[in-house]
């Protein structure tokens, strides 16, 4: 899925904000690595996501059972975290250098 691809140039790095780079690492850690971020390509496409586990992996199951958890229980989830909780942002770093290593 390519989000404002015409704004986020192949090649190009640090076209997000600070900020938006913090919501978008939260999300990742919080899909548990069955996203991929274009931006963490050798080669950035940062407009870019894509699925990275296969299809039936047990990884995107789980991800997929607690989204739909997430439209049971209001209040959690996506718009109800704060991507900033220092918590958050210390789990988000860890999960980013795993990856990338």
């Amino acid at each position: 899925m390519a989000i404002r691809p015409e704004a986020y140039p192949v090649g190009v790095k640090g076209g997000l904000y600070p900020q938006e780079l913090v919501i978008v690492r939260d999300i990742l850690t919080e899909l548990d690595g069955t996203v991929r971020w274009g931006g963490d390509f050798g080669t950035p496409k940062e407009s870019h996501f894509e699925i990275a586990v296969r299809s039936g992996h047990p990884k995107l199951k789980g991800v997929a059972r607690k989204i739909r958890g997430w439209n049971d229980t209001p209040g959690e989830g996506a718009g109800s975290t704060d991507a900033f909780d220092v918590r958050r942002r210390a789990k988000a770093r860890a999960f980013a250098l795993r990856i990338a290593g």
